[in-house]
């Protein structure tokens, strides 16, 4: 993958006006970024930094920031604790 410029965001309004901004821009976290191959990029936004990684109790239940990590879910203690832990147990055996 060939990238002009790397850039991360440190909230997801300042990814929103970066992928705005540049219309060859491509979305970066995770491992998603190997699925790219040889292609290339102008800017690449990578959203570690973005404020995504998260776990939070809502009125229905529980949301699931998309940064959040495998290893984030299976240890946070609200997936522990909500349906008696089977979110935490699930993620366990990926």
């Amino acid at each position: 993958m060939a990238v002009r410029t790397y850039v991360k965001p440190t909230s997801l309004s300042e990814a929103a006006a970066l992928l705005a901004a540049h219309e060859r821009a491509v979305i970066i976290g995770g491992g998603a970024y190997l699925r790219l191959g040889a292609r290339s990029f102008d800017v690449a936004v990578d959203l570690y930094d973005a404020g995504l990684d998260y776990v939070r109790e809502t009125g229905d239940g529980l949301e699931l920031g998309a940064m959040a990590t495998y290893r984030m879910l299976e240890t946070d203690p609200l997936t522990r604790a909500y349906a008696d832990g089977v979110l935490a147990r699930a993620v366990e055996r990926i």
